[in-house]
C-alpha cells in the first residue's frame, strides 16, 4: 500500500502510486536478497542472478498493475491511498508476461527467416526492449507467488551481444550520441547520466556522453514532469566501450532499449572507470530497509544517476511513511579526500540540533530541508538518512567541529563514516522501528 497528498485528486494519487511502487521495491529487494543467500547455501531453491539483484538496488521502476485507488479530504488537502491486492495482481501480471512471451516468439521466428543486417538489427533491438519489459514484471510476479519461465530462447545478455556483433563501433561520442537518440520521441524527457555497472558514480565520461545526448532531445530537469525517462549503463571491455539506455514511460514500462559501442579512442581523453566502487558498495549493499518503517532520500531532480553543475540549486528532500526522528550525515569524496560529518537540521545547542521529528501531518509527502547551490570542489557526494520511532538525540555518533571545513566531523575516512552511523542505528524491535536511505550524487563544472 501507498499514500500520498496534494493539492489535487491527481496529484494526491501520483504520490500514492509513486509510494506503492517504492513498497514493492523494498519487499521484491528483500525477497531477491532471501532468495540469494539461499542459492548460496545451497538449499536447492530458486535461483536469482546478481544482474537482477544489482538492478533492483539501483532502480525503483518497477511496473504496477491492477492497483486500485481511493482519495479522501483531509483539512485543504487530499489523501490517497493506492492498494495491490496479490490476489487480483497475480492474473494480471501472468496475463502481462504470456503476451509478451507471445510476442517475443513472433519476433524470435522473424529473426531466424532473414539474414538482412538492418532487418536484423531492428528486429534484435526489439527483442531487447522486450526482454527488459519482462524481466521487470517478472521481478514483480515472482514475488507474488507466480512461477515465471524465460522469454524466450535468448537472454537479454544475449541479445546484446548479437547486436554488438552488427553495430559499428562509434569513433566519437557525438556518433554514439546521435545513435543513442534517434528516432525516439519528441516528447519530453528526462535524461541521466550513464551509470558505469556496479556503481553510481557520474565519470567524465557520462557526463561528456549526456551532454552530447541532451543537444538532441527535448529534456526537462524535473523527472515528474517528463513524458518519458532515459537511463542509460555502461561497460568497459578491452575493445572499448557497451553503452545501453533505457526509455520507459510514466508507467514504468519500457518502451525502447537503445545500445552503442565506443572505439578507445571516442573517449581517449576521458576518465570511464569510476573511482568510487567500493564506497557505492558499502553505502548501498548494506542498506537494511523495513516496509512497515520507511525512510526516503530524494531531490527535485530524482535520485538516481545524479550529476549537478556549477550553479545549480538542488532542493533535498526527505519522506517518512510514520511519525519519527532522524538525522543525516554527509559523506564526501573528492580531490583526493574523503571524510563524514554531522548536518545540522535546526538551530540550537548540542545534539538536538541534528535531529528533526516528522509529526503526522508531514508523513507520506515529500518534505523539504532547503536548497544548496553546487560549487567547487566537485566531486562524489553521498547522504545517508537515519530515523527511528524513538528519539535519536543519544544515539548520534561522536563528533568534532572543524573550523577550517565549517562542518561537525564524523573522523577518518567517508568508508568509516558509513559504518560508525551504521553500527549506531537502533536495532529494529516490536516496540522500536528504524530505517535508514541513502542518496549519491556527483558535482560537476558547468558544461
Amino acid at each position: 500500500m501507498g499514500e500520498g497528498r496534494g493539492k489535487t485528486r491527481q496529484a494526491a494519487c501520483r504520490s500514492a502510486l509513486a509510494g506503492l511502487a517504492e513498497s514493492l521495491q523494498v519487499e521484491v529487494r528483500a525477497s531477491l536478497r532471501v532468495t540469494k543467500k539461499s542459492s548460496r547455501a545451497g538449499s536447492g531453491g530458486s535461483r536469482v542472478s546478481t544482474s537482477a539483484l544489482q538492478d533492483i538496488q539501483t532502480s525503483t521502476n518497477l511496473p504496477l498493475l491492477g492497483t486500485e485507488q481511493k482519495a479522501r479530504r483531509s483539512g485543504g488537502e487530499l489523501i490517497c491511498t493506492a492498494r495491490l491486492e496479490p490476489g487480483r495482481a497475480r492474473s494480471l501480471y501472468g496475463e502481462r508476461l504470456r503476451d509478451l512471451r507471445s510476442k517475443a516468439g513472433e519476433l524470435e521466428a522473424a529473426l531466424e527467416e532473414t539474414s538482412l543486417g538492418k532487418q536484423r538489427h531492428r528486429l534484435l533491438t526489439e527483442l531487447l526492449a522486450l526482454a527488459d519489459r519482462y524481466d521487470r514484471f517478472a521481478l514483480v510476479a515472482r514475488f507474488l507467488g507466480l512461477e515465471v519461465p524465460s522469454m524466450g530462447a535468448r537472454s537479454a545478455a544475449e541479445l546484446r551481444v548479437a547486436l554488438d556483433e552488427l553495430e559499428r563501433v562509434a569513433p566519437s561520442l557525438d556518433l554514439a550520441a546521435e545513435q543513442l537518440v534517434q528516432d525516439l520521441p519528441d516528447d519530453t524527457i528526462h535524461l541521466t547520466p550513464p551509470h558505469p555497472a556496479q556503481s553510481g558514480e557520474v565519470t567524465p565520461f557520462a557526463r561528456a556522453l549526456e551532454s552530447a545526448m541532451a543537444k538532441r532531445l527535448q529534456t526537462t530537469s524535473e523527472p515528474t514532469s517528463a513524458d518519458y525517462r532515459l537511463r542509460g549503463e555502461y561497460q568497459v571491455t578491452e575493445q572499448g566501450v557497451s553503452v545501453a539506455y533505457r526509455l520507459t514511460d510514466r508507467n514504468h514500462v519500457t518502451r525502447e532499449v537503445r545500445t552503442a559501442r565506443l572505439a578507445p579512442e571516442a573517449y581517449a581523453h576521458l576518465r570511464v572507470e569510476p573511482e568510487t566502487v567500493s564506497f557505492d558498495r558499502l553505502l548501498h549493499q548494506g542498506l537494511a530497509v523495513d516496509d512497515d518503517f520507511r525512510a526516503s532520500l530524494a531531490t527535485n531532480q530524482g535520485r538516481e544517476d545524479l550529476l549537478f553543475r556549477k550553479g545549480q540549486e538542488v532542493e533535498l528532500l526527505i519522506k517518512l511513511n510514520r511519525p519519527g526522528y532522524y538525522y543525516l550525515t554527509g559523506h564526501t569524496i573528492r580531490d583526493g579526500q574523503s571524510y563524514s560529518y554531522l548536518v545540522p537540521l535546526q538551530d540550537g545547542r548540542g545534539d538536538r540540533r541534528f535531529v528533526r521529528y516528522m509529526n503526522a501531518e508531514e508523513t507520506n509527502k515529500w518534505v523539504s530541508l532547503g536548497a544548496f547551490e553546487v560549487a567547487q570542489p566537485f566531486g562524489v557526494e553521498s547522504m545517508q538518512m537515519i530515523a527511528s520511532s524513538e528519539d535519536l538525540v543519544g544515539e548520534l555518533p561522536d563528533y568534532t567541529y572543524d573550523k577550517a571545513k565549517g562542518l561537525y566531523m564524523l573522523g577518518g575516512d567517508a568508508s568509516e563514516g558509513v559504518t560508525k552511523t551504521r553500527a549506531l542505528k537502533p536495532k529494529t524491535s516490536e516496540a522500536v522501528k528504524s530505517a535508514e536511505a541513502v542518496l549519491m550524487f556527483t558535482t560537476a563544472p558547468k558544461r
